[in-house]
């Protein structure tokens, strides 16, 4: 078990969900702080493990009140760490929509790049019917002009200075 669980377990075992709630969703940083506020507020020394375990009713009845007393504050607390949670949760979507989405681009740009190259050696190696030769070069053009030139600048994006404000890829 970790010092955070342990303080969570001691505290609720003596009855203390709320003190055990903020324990357990305290940030680390916070965590010597919140130990030096009750120790001060309330007289209890809650700065081990083996203090909490070894509570007297007295003390129990002091953080309570303490309890009671800063509830509002607690709450703030388990809010802060709650938000902060729903935050990074919201995060880590946006990030697997964006990797699904990017692998999907890089998918379809591979698949027409693919496809481009294959009509170039289609095009040049094969024999093509006089009649079709206009339409061939048309839509050649266009695979060089627009396929080709889109995939390798999407691929192979132009160096751009470093306070640019637009996203490199």
């Amino acid at each position: 078990m970790t010092i955070r669980s342990d303080y969570t377990a001691a505290l609720i075992e003596k009855d203390l969900y709320l003190l055990g709630a903020v324990f357990s969703s305290i940030e680390e940083q916070n965590i010597n702080i919140l130990k030096a506020d009750i120790t001060s507020h309330s007289g209890v020394d809650v700065t081990t493990i083996a203090n909490l375990y070894h509570l007297t009713a007295n003390d129990v009845t002091k953080l309570k009140g303490y309890e009671k007393e800063y509830r509002d504050y607690l709450y703030t607390y388990i809010e802060v760490s709650m938000d902060k949670y729903r935050e990074l949760k919201n995060l880590v979507k946006e990030y697997k929509i964006e990797n699904k989405r990017s692998v999907y681009v890089r998918l379809m740009g591979i698949i027409m790049l693919l496809a481009a190259i294959a009509y170039l050696f289609t095009i040049t190696f094969f024999v093509i019917p006089q009649e079709n030769m206009q339409i061939v070069n048309t839509v050649g053009g266009m695979v060089i002009g627009c396929t080709v030139q889109s995939m390798m600048q999407y691929f192979f994006p132009k160096a751009m200075p470093p306070n640019s404000d637009t996203k490199q890829r």
